[in-house]
C-alpha cells in the first residue's frame, strides 16, 4: 500500500511483531500517517524536528516574574 500511494522510504525493518518504516521527507511522513489513520491501524511515530518548538533556558529568573514581563522584554 505504501508503494501504491507513492510514499518514498529509505528502509524497512522488522522488530518482533512490528515493522519500522524510515521515511525520506516530511511530506511522505504525513502521507503515511494519514494512510495508517484511514486504515485504522495502530502505530507509533516520533515527532518531526520541524514540528517541535524551540526551547530555551533563561537563567536568573524568579518565580515572581510574570510571563508577560518576560515576553515583553526578553533581553534587558
Amino acid at each position: 500500500m505504501i508503494n501504491n500511494k507513492g510514499i518514498q522510504f529509505s528502509k524497512v525493518r522488522t522488530a518482533g511483531n512490528s515493522v519500522k518504516v524510515f521515511i525520506n521527507t516530511p511530506a511522505d511522513y504525513r502521507q503515511l500517517v494519514t494512510l495508517l489513520d484511514s486504515m485504522k491501524r495502530p502505530f507509533f511515530t516520533y515527532q518531526l524536528k520541524e514540528d517541535k518548538m524551540d526551547q530555551m533556558v533563561i537563567r536568573g529568573l524568579t518565580r515572581e516574574m510574570s510571563t508577560e514581563d518576560i515576553k515583553e522584554d526578553p533581553v534587558s
